[in-house]
C-alpha cells in the first residue's frame, strides 16, 4: 500500500471504532474485557462424561478451553452433550470401491446449573478423507479429520458458552 491510501484509510478506521464501541461490542478476552472474570467462569463448568472415543476427545478438548484461566474452580454449571457420529462414502472409484469417505459429528448442549437448563445450542461439523490403498494411512487420515471435527466444535460450543456468560446480568 501506498502512503496516500494508508492516510485515507485512517478516517475509515477510526469511524469503525467508534460504530463497534456504540453498538455494545466488546471483547471476550484480553485486558480490555469489561468481563474480567469471564476465564475463571468458564473454569466453573464442568463437563459431563461422554461415552465413545470421539466423546472423550469432544470433552477432553472442551475441557481445555474452559480450564485455561482457572484450574481448580469450583464447579458451578454442567455442561451435557450429547455426540452423534456419522459417516459415509462419498467417491467411487471404476472398480466400484470407495475412494473418499466423510466423517460428520452432530451435536446438542445444554449449559445446566442445579438441574435448570440455563442454555442450550447444536453444533455440527463434516470433514472428509481419502481412502487409500494403504490401510494405515487411511486409518491416519480418518484420525485426523475426526480430531479437526472435534477441534471446530469444541472451540463452536467454547465460544457460545462464552458470549453467554459473558452476557449474563452480573458479568
Amino acid at each position: 500500500m501506498n502512503r496516500r491510501r494508508i492516510i485515507a484509510l485512517l478516517p475509515v478506521l477510526a469511524l469503525c471504532g467508534v460504530v463497534l464501541s456504540g453498538c455494545g461490542f466488546r471483547p471476550l478476552y484480553g485486558k480490555h474485557s469489561d468481563a474480567p472474570g469471564l476465564a475463571a467462569e468458564l473454569a466453573t463448568v464442568a463437563v459431563a462424561p461422554m461415552p465413545d472415543r470421539s466423546g472423550q476427545l469432544l470433552r477432553n478438548a472442551i475441557e481445555q478451553r474452559l480450564e485455561r484461566a482457572g484450574a481448580g474452580q469450583a464447579k458451578v454449571y454442567t455442561l451435557v452433550i450429547d455426540l452423534v457420529e456419522t459417516g459415509g462414502s462419498l467417491g467411487l472409484g471404476k472398480d466400484a470401491t470407495s475412494s473418499r469417505s466423510s466423517l460428520a459429528l452432530t451435536t446438542t448442549f445444554e449449559l445446566r446449573r442445579d438441574g435448570k437448563v440455563l442454555f442450550s445450542g447444536a453444533s455440527a461439523y463434516t470433514a472428509a478423507y481419502n481412502m487409500l490403498e494403504e490401510q494405515y494411512a487411511t486409518i491416519i487420515s480418518e484420525r485426523d479429520s475426526r480430531d479437526r471435527a472435534v477441534n471446530q466444535i469444541a472451540d463452536d460450543i467454547t465460544r457460545r458458552l462464552a458470549v453467554f456468560l459473558g452476557n449474563r446480568p452480573g458479568s
